[in-house]
């Protein structure tokens, strides 16, 4: 691992809140009790930042500026969503990630909780192959990619939650939404104000935690499900 940035989270101060939410796969007991983060679920993180770095000048995959800061601005802001989705997963375990881009959320989340059973939806091709190229490397099982559009390309099933971090046209996304969540699904949504497009239909809890508070998280987040 030549990443030292992945080695500083086991200090990070936001990450003893995530233990109780992660699979016992990406966790190790260590001396005295001490929980700490596998070597595997390290290594795999570390793999899928070279790999952004590696290809991000061809494939534009995260802002050039953001390169040096992958771990602090990409791979914490996705981790931040893991009790969210580790409460919804203990109905049933099949997420969607719209717009997967470079793989966050859902790259970081799988690694962490490799029972889930993931789908990605990408409507750029390159980006498309990227994450399948991150899937083969990481040796990851029960995720996919689909490429196309949503909701042109979409699971049968419902899943029970979803995620759409990196989208360009949110509003676009928040509208195919309003048809495509069930009342069991959970959005976690990363947009601001969703309520504004989405309607009376859906009851939207706006989340100040203490990632907010100590900006661990970019951005906004919101819990949404509908109603009727």
């Amino acid at each position: 691992m030549n990443n030292a940035k992945i080695l500083r989270l086991r200090c990070h101060p936001c990450l003893p809140a995530l233990i109780s939410s992660v699979s016992p796969e990406a966790l190790t007991v260590g001396g005295e009790g001490r929980v700490d983060w596998s070597e595997k679920a390290l290594s795999r993180l570390d793999c899928h930042i070279e790999m952004i770095k590696k290809w991000n000048s061809s494939i534009g995959l995260v802002s050039p500026h953001d390169i040096p800061y992958l771990v602090d601005r990409h791979v914490l802001d996705a981790l931040s969503l893991m009790p969210f989705v580790a409460r919804a997963a203990a109905r049933q375990n099949r997420v969607l990630d719209i717009g997967s881009g470079a793989g966050f959320p859902s790259i970081p989340i799988k690694v962490m909780f490799p029972e889930l059973d993931l789908t990605l939806i990408e409507r750029d091709a390159r980006k498309a192959t990227f994450l399948t190229w991150v899937i083969t490397a990481l040796g990851m099982e029960g995720i996919r990619v689909l490429e196309g559009q949503f909701p042109d390309v979409a699971p049968d099933e419902a899943p029970c939650c979803v995620t759409a971090r990196a989208v360009e046209k949110p509003e676009k996304i928040l509208r195919s939404l309003r048809k495509y969540l069930s009342t069991e699904t959970l959005y976690i949504c990363q947009f601001r104000n969703p309520e504004r497009v989405l309607g009376s239909m859906f009851h939207v809890e706006h989340v100040e935690d203490e990632w907010t508070r100590q900006g661990w998280r970019r951005g906004d987040l919101s819990l949404v499900r509908r109603t009727t």
